[in-house]
């Protein structure tokens, strides 16, 4: 499956969350199912305001949206741990129907070319429960910054990566 990502047009917003939130919601990634945090993942309406909401859509079935991501810039609202030279990944979410295809490795690709073009680095949390995701940043060679880990609520344990690249 060829990969398209681009900005998240503004009738997509509201399945952006909700392909957000599925995802999250089948995986590790959720601490809190039904909590402050889900509802900010469903909510993708600041997401595309603030930051830069993309999605990525098969190339062959154009409006069949497969993931998303959130870019953030630093000292940008939903910047949580990036720095001077560093661009944010958040909410990387696949759908959980097209999980297992290489599909977040592919938008990770793009991304990490996008932050190339603007001589940034990437930069992500991962809560420290969510082993594919630390499997996934791991094997594209990101590195992990532990002095950066942090705690936003106390039972959700944040590990930062950082691209080597």
């Amino acid at each position: 499956m060829a990969l398209v990502l681009r900005a998240a047009a503004p009738h997509e917003v509201g399945p952006v969350g909700e392909l957000t939130l599925r995802s999250y919601r089948d995986g590790p990634a959720l601490h809190d199912a039904h909590g402050s945090y889900a509802a900010s993942l469903l909510d993708a309406g600041p997401r595309a305001e603030q930051a830069e909401l993309l999605v990525a859509e098969d190339e062959d079935r154009p409006g069949d949206l497969v993931a998303t991501v959130t870019l953030c810039r630093h000292g940008s609202s939903w910047a949580e741990v990036a720095r001077t030279g560093e661009l944010e990944l958040r909410m990387l979410a696949v759908s959980p129907g097209h999980r297992r295809r290489g599909l977040a490795r592919a938008v990770m690709t793009e991304l990490r070319a996008r932050a190339a073009a603007e001589d940034l680095v990437l930069v992500v949390s991962v809560i420290d429960v969510n082993a594919p995701a630390h499997a996934l940043y791991r094997s594209l060679g990101f590195e992990r910054q532990p002095e950066r880990d942090w705690l936003p609520e106390p039972d959700a344990r944040l590990q930062v990566y950082r691209d080597r690249s």
